[in-house]
């Protein structure tokens, strides 16, 4: 398994009671490119566990962590996890309601991952549709970007919209 490169645990309730196991797995997945670890209910305590052992896969390319109500308490380790995987095409961390201090820990990891294609952010932004605005630095930075999924409970601003527009000038952005 040491040479294993894509894994989907996708859908297997793992929870934050199992997080400890998959982080010791992940640790001999070095060569890891593509891990979905979607929907698994890992909360903040999982992401806890399992943020160490992320920041070693530093071959990462694509990577699901989406709906596992990370929420604000794990952002901050989610985002030092994400800011040493370097060499991401995709990210989708739709689904884990980060809110606004959430929101703007993960931005400033967003800054290294100038390669990323798309990005998949839907349902985070509880606070308000401008929050969204702590990630315009990131976006500019990749050059790269084509989808940048941004669908939200709540209405952005015309100006809001406008400032995405011109950070990622190359990426199709969906508002809802």
């Amino acid at each position: 398994m040491v040479r294993l490169e894509e894994l989907d645990l996708s859908f297997n309730k793992i929870g934050g009671s199992g997080a400890k196991g998959l982080a010791e797995a992940f640790g001999f997945l070095q060569d890891m490119t593509s891990l979905n670890i979607g929907d698994n209910d890992l909360g903040p305590a999982g992401m806890l566990e399992i943020s160490a052992a992320l920041q070693s896969m530093t071959r990462m390319k694509h990577f699901n962590i989406s709906s596992n109500n990370i929420s604000i308490a794990g952002s901050t380790v989610l985002g030092s996890a994400i800011s040493r995987m370097a060499n991401l095409l995709s990210l989708n961390i739709s689904n884990n309601w980060l809110q606004q201090v959430g929101v703007t820990q993960i931005a400033a990891s967003l800054k290294s991952l100038v390669q990323l294609q798309h990005l998949n952010a839907r349902h985070n932004f509880a606070c308000s549709g401008d929050c969204v605005k702590e990630w315009l630095p990131a976006l500019q930075s990749m050059q790269f970007l084509t989808m940048l999924d941004l669908g939200a409970v709540r209405e952005y601003s015309s100006h809001t919209k406008d400032q995405i527009s011109l950070a990622a000038p190359s990426a199709r952005i969906i508002w809802k």
